[in-house]
Order: C-alpha cells, then sequence, then structure tokens
C-alpha cells in the first residue's frame, strides 16, 4: 500500500464519482422494485456498471503504485465503461422511438458495434504501450484516452437524451420534474461534450480539466438526485 501523501488526487475524484454512480445503482433498482417502471431499472444496471468502471480507475492507484497494476485495472475500465454507454440506446429507444414504433435493434446494433470497437482500440492500444494509465512524474493519475470512435455514441445517444429532458422541463407539473429535467439534461450535454473535447487533445494537455468537469457534473448530480428523492417522498 503507498502512503497517503502519495496518492493521486484523481484517484479520491474518480473514486468519489464511482460511490455516487453505486448509489444511485441502488436508489434507481429500490424505486423499481417499488413502481417497476423500466426507466428506473435501466439506471440501475447502468449506475452499477459506471460505478464498477471508475472503481476499476481509482483503487488500483490507491493500495498499489506498480505500473502494470494500474495499466491493466484501468484497461478492463476502460472497456467495461463502454456497456453503460452504448446501452443507452435502450433508453433513447423507451423515451423517443418507442412510440414511432422504431424497433430498438436499429441503435442497439450499431451502438453495440462502436462500443465493441472501441473496446478493441483500448486493449490494443494498453497492451502495445501506446495509450494506458499510468502515474506521471509528478504523481499524477493520467487515464489513457478512450478511443475517438466513442464520441459517435455521445452525439447520437447524450445529445438527444439532453434535448429530451430540456425539453420535458416545461410540460412537467411538479418542482421534482423539472429538477430531475435540469438535473439529467446538464449531466447528459455537460458530459458528452466534456468528452468529445477530451478526445480532441492529448491527455497531458485536457485530462485535469476533463476530470474537473466531470467531478463536478457528478457531485451535482448525486445532490439533485437526493434532493429529488427527498421532494418526492414528501409529495
Amino acid at each position: 500500500m503507498i502512503f497517503l501523501d502519495n496518492i493521486p488526487t484523481a484517484s479520491w475524484q474518480w473514486l468519489l464519482i464511482g460511490i455516487v454512480f453505486y448509489t444511485v445503482g441502488i436508489k434507481s433498482f429500490i424505486s423499481y422494485k417499488k413502481t417497476t417502471n423500466q426507466v428506473a431499472l435501466f439506471y440501475a444496471y447502468v449506475a452499477t456498471s459506471a460505478g464498477v468502471s471508475y472503481t476499476l480507475w481509482s483503487l488500483p492507484s490507491i493500495f498499489s503504485s506498480n505500473a502494470e497494476v494500474i495499466k491493466y485495472f484501468s484497461m478492463v475500465g476502460d472497456v467495461l465503461i463502454t456497456i453503460p454507454i452504448a446501452s443507452h440506446a435502450i433508453l433513447v429507444w423507451l423515451l423517443m422511438l418507442k412510440s414511432k414504433r422504431i424497433s430498438k435493434w436499429a441503435l442497439l446494433i450499431p451502438s453495440s458495434i462502436i462500443a465493441l470497437w472501441s473496446s478493441t482500440l483500448s486493449v490494443a492500444d494498453a497492451l502495445s504501450g501506446t495509450n494506458f494509465a499510468h502515474i506521471s512524474n509528478s504523481g499524477e493519475l493520467l487515464l489513457g484516452n478512450l478511443p475517438s470512435i466513442l464520441s459517435v455514441l455521445f452525439i447520437i445517444l447524450f445529445y438527444p437524451l439532453a434535448f429530451y429532458f430540456f425539453k420535458g422541463i416545461r410540460s412537467s407539473k411538479n418542482l421534482s420534474g423539472k429538477m430531475r429535467g435540469v438535473a439529467l439534461g446538464l449531466i447528459y450535454a455537460g458530459l458528452a461534450t466534456t468528452e468529445i473535447q477530451a478526445n480532441s487533445f492529448s491527455s497531458t494537455s485536457s485530462q485535469s480539466e476533463e476530470r474537473t468537469i466531470i467531478f463536478v457534473l457528478m457531485i451535482v448530480f448525486g445532490v439533485l438526485f437526493f434532493v429529488i428523492t427527498r421532494i418526492a417522498k414528501e409529495r
């Protein structure tokens, strides 16, 4: 185990984001058990999957300084994160396309292909040593950039969802619904924009800014999630 003062700041931030995801996953599953809402079940699985990825990105550098351990655990995290991202094809279908009688496979199959392509590139880059997680000379944890092809999923899935939730704010009749629309719209638009921007630069020049933006977005999302839950209970 490495000393606490030698643990990269990013490791704690990624771990905290993972905890937020786990919490959202548990709360969503509880909500599904009460309401049988398919969207709640979707968020339960997606949030938990994302939490696993953030755990794999953070814990190795907290308990070990071994470069190979950090690289391979992060590589698995890079592969697993494509699952919750591509799974949003199901959410887009449920919320926006199902009523139009469009098959879910029309969006799920290409999204899955892109996710598989991205995972293959992540593994190849890590094994070849061209793009992998490591601790820099200054003690900063730098994750390997996700393949640029993954930006396609953010464009075709996350931006439409952001538009959907923002659009629903006006039609929502209660405060909790409006807050949920604002929170989810900001999260989807923010994550998509951040990831697309990050893929346009090298990891050394953009990752600190990217990490900060994602960290703030996840904390804001976590706070709003609990506020919305509290309001829903009071009503």
